[in-house]
């Protein structure tokens, strides 16, 4: 995680015994100008709390949606080119084992 705030945030949960959490690289696209963002996906929860990671856009600094890509589109497979929003691309889901 790249702010302090955050880190020391998602550390509070360490001693809870509720505490789950969700945690993956996705994409996220940009409403404002369709930028495709590859960042981490964290969402923890205990009976008292809950943290979300949040993220901006580095292209225009508008917030990025709390869900990725995968959750607000499941069955999306193509999505516009952001830089001339013309070309398609195309998306394969894949886990990486290492």
């Amino acid at each position: 995680m790249k702010k302090e705030d955050d880190r020391q945030r998602a550390a509070s949960f360490i001693h809870e015994d509720s505490a789950v959490h969700t945690a993956c690289d996705v994409i996220y696209v940009c409403e404002q100008c369709g930028y495709l963002h590859n960042d981490l996906y964290l969402k923890i929860r205990s009976d008292t709390d809950q943290f979300e990671l949040c993220h901006v856009c580095p292209r225009c600094a508008e917030p990025l949606t709390s869900e990725p890509l995968e959750e607000l589109y499941p069955e999306a497979t193509v999505l516009a080119c952001p830089e001339c929003r013309k070309e398609k691309l195309e998306i394969e889901a894949y886990m990486d084992w290492d």
